[in-house]
């Protein structure tokens, strides 16, 4: 009988253990005045929120249709909690952010970030208007956001702050590699981007401005003329790239430079070019694979009639 009681008793421990942890394991996710919680995760409404908005905890996906989220007060001076009108904690777990139709958040920090790698996905539309700081703050330990999938972001901050469309992590945390794949962006800022550890583009491209190109030891994007600033844009497709894939990479980029593969068994010529169709580097190919040192950036590489586009950090 005590031999039961103790099993029992270790039992009722072991469940506890279990659903205490998964509970802390429940990310940190507030919209506008309300704080996600599994009772409410299917259907987050308040007076601040339009629209549907919803969030799997299976798949740690938080799904925005059509909803507009607008700054809200607590009506005490000292309560700063409404700068934040989206803000979300993953506790080192990958966060989907996915959009569905039109949407919109608007507030002093649309959208802040932290704990985790973040994704958005989906073919919808999110509009991020900042009345003063940046329209995504990656604040504390968030190693990669990705933007994905056919989706469309606009980042708005107005002319007159000082503070970037888009800043990644910084300090004694780890900085943000910011990556896209077949989606569009567009920031209007002072600072398009501030403390981006990497920059990686694919089956997309920086169209506005041209020649952009991501620096690494100022963290952000560039032109010749300096700092990118006030508006940019990235869309899907290449600039004046054909992809080849018939029998996989023969160029890509590291950090300091970009690597070569010989395919032809050969001496080959390879040419390297900038993103405006200039002329910077150029290498006869004899081993097999070949280093080119240059300095981070957008580049297109052409060995005879084939191309790609490569970049390097």
């Amino acid at each position: 009988m005590k031999k039961n009681i103790v099993q029992s008793f270790f039992l009722i421990l072991l469940i506890l253990f279990f659903v205490l942890n998964g509970q802390s394991q429940y990310p940190y996710i507030r919209i506008a005045d309300v704080q996600v919680t599994p009772n409410n995760q299917d259907d987050i409404t308040s007076s601040y929120i339009s629209g549907t908005i919803r969030y799997n905890s299976d798949s740690h996906t938080l799904t925005f249709q059509n909803a507009t989220v607008l700054p809200w007060t607590s009506g005490d001076p000292m309560d700063y909690s409404g700068s934040w009108v989206v803000s979300i904690g993953g506790h080192s777990t990958v966060v989907n952010i996915e959009l569905i139709g039109d949407n919109e958040i608007s507030g002093l920090y649309p959208l802040v970030i932290y704990e985790g790698s973040y994704n958005i996905i989906g073919t919808g539309t999110l509009t991020l208007n900042s009345t003063y700081f940046e329209g995504i703050n990656c604040d504390i330990d968030v190693p990669s956001f990705t933007i994905t999938g056919g989706a469309h972001v606009n980042i708005n901050v107005p002319s007159n702050s000082p503070h970037s469309g888009f800043a990644g992590s910084t300090g004694e945390y780890a900085h943000t590699i910011f990556e896209m794949d077949s989606s569009s962006l567009t920031i209007n800022a002072a600072k398009c981007f501030k403390t981006i550890e990497g920059f990686q583009l694919r089956g997309c491209c920086v169209s506005s401005p041209e020649g952009a190109y991501y620096d690494h030891d100022s963290l952000t994007l560039v032109t010749e003329s300096g700092v990118v600033k006030n508006h940019m844009e990235i869309r899907p497709g290449t600039v004046g790239v054909e992809e080849h894939s018939a029998k996989g990479r023969f160029a890509w980029g590291v950090l300091g430079g970009l690597y070569v593969k010989n395919e032809s068994g050969t001496s080959q010529r390879v040419e390297v070019l900038n993103t405006l169709g200039q002329h910077v580097a150029s290498d006869i190919l004899q081993a097999d694979r070949t280093f080119i040192p240059m300095r981070a950036g957008a580049y297109i590489v052409r060995i005879g009639d084939r191309s790609a586009k490569v970049v390097v950090y």
